[in-house]
Formats: C-alpha cells, sequence, structure tokens
C-alpha cells in the first residue's frame, strides 16, 4: 500500500466523508520518562486550557447525513488518582466513565479551537458502503454500552471500551485503513515497569517519589508495553504532510477499496468476557 493512503490535491464532490478532528494539548507532552510526563502533565493541567491531554473528534458525512460525535469522560480524576489515590501508571489502565459528545457541544468547541494553533485535520473519502459500515459501527458501540468505558489502554474493536484517540482511529481500523505508516507517526509505546503500576492491575499504592526515580522499563524488566494513539503527533503530522504536498487540506481517497464485511469487534459482544481485565 502506498504511503499512508492515496492523496487527493482537491476535495472533489462527495456525500460520504469522514474527518478526524486534532486538537493537540496546550503545552505538549514529553513521554521520554515517567518524571517528564508527570511534569508536562502538570504543566498542560496549569495551562488552563481545553483539552489538556489533547483530543480527537470524529465527523462522519453519510449521503450529506453528518453525525459529529468524539469519546470523553465527565470524571476524569487523573490527578487525584496519581498523586492521593496511589495507582502510579495504573492510571492508565483505569476505566473512567464514558460518554458519547454532543454535536452542538463539539461544534462550539471547534469554532473556538480552529482560531489556535492547536488544530488540524484529516479527511478521507469513502465509499457509501464504508459509510453505512461505519454507522453500524457507531450504533453497535452505544447499543452495547461500550462507549460508557473510557480509558487510554482500552481497545475499542476488543470491546473494552475506548479513550478518545483509539475511539476515532477505530473508525479507520474498521475499515482496514489502518496502515504500518499510521501506527510509525501517530502513536507512542511506553514500557512502564510494574513496580510503578498500581490499581486496577496490581493491588499495591505507588508513591509520587518512586515515579520520579524510575525510568521507563528494560526489555529485561518486568513491565507493561502501552501503545496508544496521540493527538500531539497526529496534528504535527498532518502540518508536515500538508507543507511537504504543498497543499491546504490534507485529504485522502480510500473509497476504492472494499468495505470489509466481517464484523469489526473482536470479542462476543452479548457476554460480559469482554470487560478489560487484569493478567
Amino acid at each position: 500500500m502506498p504511503l499512508l493512503l492515496f492523496f487527493i490535491s482537491f476535495l472533489r464532490v462527495s456525500a460520504n466523508t469522514l474527518t478526524l478532528h486534532a486538537i493537540k494539548s496546550p503545552k505538549g507532552f514529553d513521554w521520554t520518562s515517567p518524571q517528564s510526563l508527570i511534569n508536562s502533565s502538570i504543566k498542560n493541567k496549569l495551562a488552563f486550557e481545553s483539552h489538556f491531554m489533547g483530543h480527537l473528534y470524529v465527523d462522519l458525512n453519510c449521503q450529506y447525513k453528518r453525525s459529529l460525535t468524539g469519546m470523553t469522560t465527565k470524571n476524569l480524576n487523573f490527578f487525584e488518582l496519581l498523586f492521593w489515590d496511589g495507582t502510579g501508571f495504573g492510571i492508565f489502565y483505569h476505566t473512567f466513565t464514558g460518554e458519547i459528545e454532543k454535536e452542538k457541544e463539539i461544534l462550539q468547541d471547534l469554532d473556538t479551537i480552529k482560531t489556535t494553533d492547536r488544530y488540524e485535520k484529516i479527511t478521507f473519502i469513502i465509499s457509501e458502503a464504508q459509510c453505512s459500515k461505519l454507522k453500524t459501527y457507531q450504533e453497535q458501540l452505544i447499543k452495547y454500552k461500550i462507549d460508557q468505558r473510557y480509558g487510554l489502554a482500552h481497545r475499542p474493536l476488543m470491546a473494552e471500551g475506548a479513550g478518545c484517540s483509539s475511539y476515532a482511529m477505530s473508525f479507520l481500523d474498521v475499515l482496514n485503513q489502518v496502515t504500518f505508516e499510521m501506527k510509525k507517526n501517530l502513536t507512542v509505546t511506553i514500557k512502564i515497569p510494574e513496580a510503578l503500576i498500581g490499581e486496577p492491575l496490581f493491588n499495591k499504592r505507588i508513591s509520587l517519589l518512586s515515579l520520579y526515580q524510575k525510568e521507563w522499563a528494560r526489555d529485561d524488566e518486568k513491565h507493561r508495553s502501552l501503545t496508544f494513539w496521540d493527538p500531539d503527533k497526529m496534528v504535527d503530522w498532518a502540518r508536515l504532510e500538508k507543507k511537504r504536498r504543498q497543499t491546504q487540506e490534507l485529504i485522502f481517497d480510500i473509497s476504492h477499496y472494499p468495505a470489509p464485511q466481517e464484523n469489526p469487534f473482536k470479542q462476543d459482544l452479548k457476554h460480559e468476557s469482554y470487560l478489560l481485565k487484569s493478567k
């Protein structure tokens, strides 16, 4: 497959599009070490701007009928869990109460965020069959309450739940259009020492001091490897691609690919076995 997908210079008249609206964190995240991550988290929180960890919205247009959604949680007590409850980096595996954002609220947010330097979008031209597949996927997410479980490590197609980024990227995954280039350029991978992971994976309390004293794990150290989609990387990559291609909009045509026929979910949605469990 060519780099990412096929690029189109101009968005031709099309009733079917999938657009990802990417929003960077206010001050950027440094994932180099646990200490740099905590420090940049605090810096972003103290910026007192929206989406301190970045965000992604999904804009699905099928035959001119728009569905603008995003995955969020209203109880993201990130710092309380990290600093006072002693979860350490178990927080990445925590399940928050999730919900699908309302279109009216998203439109208001986009009106504001588009005026800043934190915003980029990527549009995919899709077929009617692909649109139908994605609409069904959206309906299943809600029907089986997958949208009610929010977490960074949660995998939507495993029906565990989702974070805002994994929710958005799962729409491309449903169409089998997540490429190696995407995974290389738009994800972050960290190797978390098990010594720094508390609830829900391990029944122990992690001190803040220990988080500052440790580095990410070596390959020969007991750890959990976590890979996730990064909104900051997506914004930066989109800008580089627009500059390289000398275009104002980043648009890809994937409409010629067949819509997959198989069920996108890898678990039986009729049973509770799909809930994220500690290993």
